[in-house]
């Protein structure tokens, strides 16, 4: 038990300092015999899917894959439920492809990323043993933190993004602003652009507001194409802004 509050202060104190998700899942490897871990997170439709395999300790590849609706993965997402499988071979629940069945690990514990009712994506831990109560107690606990992490970061996404544009907004620009503005000294400072979009208000009157909407969200496009990587903030109706650190 003193082992399990340990490694749960352990989690929790790399949350609170960062909230940064590869070094809680590496923690946890640390923690617990588990070998292979997988993060699958989903869009709200839950069919793109990106999948982040961390392996060995340190090995960490990242794919993109479209769920089948019979596949299993899928119906966990969709039910919502912890899946435990201590022999994943003769699980009929399970199809392993032969060709990764030597790569595949023999017990699999998958639980869902929920927050409020909402799943935001998998968990997915392979060993070769079974796990223990105190590794499942861990991997709950985690799951639950970065469920909470990935809602506070839709939260914030929220509050600075434009929902027109997809551009950020006046909240983010000028909170960025300062920032830049506080840290710039003599030998790199910031600089700022700012553009507008001639006779747009032409526009509106003569086409009508959707048709403005339009220039808009193509104007932003252009913009954020050509102004990566830095990022374009729409400050006011057709006004946009790009900081320049």
């Amino acid at each position: 038990r003193q082992i399990l509050f340990h490694a749960l202060y352990e989690i929790e104190t790399i949350f609170t300092r960062t909230q940064n998700i590869k070094e809680l899942l590496y923690a946890l490897q640390n923690s617990t015999e588990t070998q292979y871990v997988s993060l699958i997170t989903c869009d709200t439709k839950q069919q793109c899917t990106q999948i982040t395999h961390f392996a060995n300790r340190g090995q960490e590849i990242t794919e993109n894959i479209s769920l089948t609706p019979e596949s299993l993965m899928r119906n966990i997402l969709s039910q919502g439920i912890t899946f435990y499988s201590p022999h994943l071979y003769h699980d009929r629940r399970v199809m392993i492809d032969k060709k990764n069945k030597d790569c595949t690990p023999p017990v699999l514990y998958v639980v869902p990323l929920a927050h409020k009712d909402t799943v935001k994506g998998l968990l997915a831990f392979g060993k070769p043993t079974s796990f223990s109560h105190y590794e499942k107690t861990l991997i709950t606990t985690l799951a639950k933190n970065i469920a909470l992490n990935m809602h506070n970061k839709e939260l914030y996404r929220f509050t600075v993004t434009d929902p027109l544009t997809g551009l950020m907004n006046r909240r983010y620009f000028d909170k960025q602003l300062r920032f830049e503005c506080s840290i710039a000294v003599p030998h790199a400072p910031v600089s700022l652009i700012i553009i507008d979009i001639d006779f747009f208000k032409k526009i509106n009157d003569t086409y009508g507001h959707h048709i403005g909407d339009k220039v808009l969200e193509h104007g932003a496009r252009i913009f954020a194409q050509h102004a990566s990587p830095y990022k374009v903030c729409r400050i006011g109706g057709e006004e946009f802004a790009l900081i320049l650190p």
